[in-house]
């Protein structure tokens, strides 16, 4: 086989492959807010997935704001093996490998956070890097990435983030319902003797 053959077999190969990835799929991180002391959930999400099956990412957090707690197989990802390596500080590396191939949108993670930073905070959660593969022929998926944001909030349980003053009203109106209701109880009993 001479050298120009090689050539045109190889590029033959290489677009047999490449037929494979129809688009590119945009990976992101999704999350809601979250509160002061408490947990946060974080998703790992996969827009336009055509038959992919092994993906690495990279996330980075604010170690300071953030302490990565767990990670869970995401709704779009039931069938697949998720790894996770936790050895940095701000820094996740996630493994997930689906052997049936991971098709349409959807969560492909979803992470948990103890939440470090205070109310009123905003943390940014970046996707340094990530590759996609396809799911027979290895063949790298595009991917566009794009990080996310969680907003720090109030815990609804703490009496700390309510102002002195509005602690004070509380604790006045609750003391002139207790009077009210001791007034009902004794009239009551005033009526009935």
């Amino acid at each position: 086989m001479c050298t120009w053959q090689r050539i045109t077999a190889g590029l033959v190969v290489l677009l047999m492959a490449s037929t494979c990835i129809q688009a590119e799929g945009r990976l992101s991180i999704a999350a809601d807010d979250a509160p002061v002391d408490g947990p946060a959930t974080v998703r790992l999400t996969l827009e336009g997935a055509s038959e992919t099956g092994a993906l690495d990412v990279d996330i980075s957090f604010p170690p300071d704001a953030l302490q990565f707690v767990s990670a869970e197989v995401g709704t779009s990802a039931a069938n697949g093996q998720l790894q996770v390596n936790a050895a940095s500080p701000g820094r996740l590396k996630l493994a997930l490998i689906d052997m049936d191939g991971l098709n349409g949108d959807g969560d492909l993670a979803v992470l948990t956070f103890k939440v470090l930073a205070p109310e009123g905070q905003t943390v940014s959660i970046d996707i340094p890097s990530a590759t996609a593969h396809h799911y027979e022929a290895m063949v790298e998926i595009p991917l566009a990435l794009k990080g996310g944001q969680l907003r720090i909030v109030a815990s609804p349980d703490r009496l700390s983030a309510l102002s002195p003053a509005m602690l004070k009203l509380l604790i006045g109106i609750g003391g002139v319902i207790v009077a009210i209701l001791i007034i009902v109880v004794v009239m009551r009993a005033r009526k009935k003797s």
